[in-house]
């Protein structure tokens, strides 16, 4: 055999086992789709209490004989800021202070965060006192809540320092 043809022998070999390759990263790709997108949320107010973060209320749902609210804070600003701030004297409660004094409202029949014996079943942060978002970090949170009912569709949420999140359908 010549140096041409083998020179052509592995370039051929070569091309081939670029061609597997290639194929077999592709068959991968398609094995594995590209994550869906975000879905979308069901509203956002400002955070009164820190100026320059955001509430996002992402989703509210009817599940076992209750209704679980799932929301988020996000500093837009491009410094850090302190959220979940309490007062001195509040005891066990401080690390449940983003949820503690949440409610759904029903017309004017108020529903607190459901508690399993003297705790909140609702997520807890870190520490104590506060919780610091850097710039652009994002810190979820949720609660759980009564059902009030199957009659009960839609529903106001209530998340302290935050606008009432009005008429959300509980799904």
């Amino acid at each position: 055999m010549s140096v041409r043809s083998r020179a052509l022998s592995r370039s051929g070999a070569a091309l081939l086992a670029f061609a597997l390759i290639f194929a077999a990263a592709t068959a991968a790709a398609a094995a594995y789709p590209s994550p869906a997108p975000a879905a979308a949320t069901l509203g956002t107010q400002p955070y009164d209490d820190a100026p320059g973060v955001q509430v996002t209320l992402i989703s509210l749902t009817r599940t076992n004989g209750s209704i679980t609210a799932r929301w988020s804070y996000h500093n837009t600003t491009s410094g850090p800021l302190q959220i979940a701030k309490s007062f001195t004297g509040m005891g066990y409660s401080e690390p449940y202070s983003l949820s503690y004094d949440a409610y759904l409202l029903d017309g004017t029949t108020k529903y607190p965060v459901l508690k399993d014996k003297a705790y909140p079943i609702a997520g807890t942060h870190p520490g104590h006192k506060v919780v610091t978002l850097a710039a652009g970090q994002t810190y979820a949170t949720w609660a759980k809540f009564p059902d009030p009912g199957p009659s009960t569709t839609a529903i106001t949420v209530v998340i302290p320092g935050a606008q009432p999140f009005e008429n959300i359908t509980i799904s």
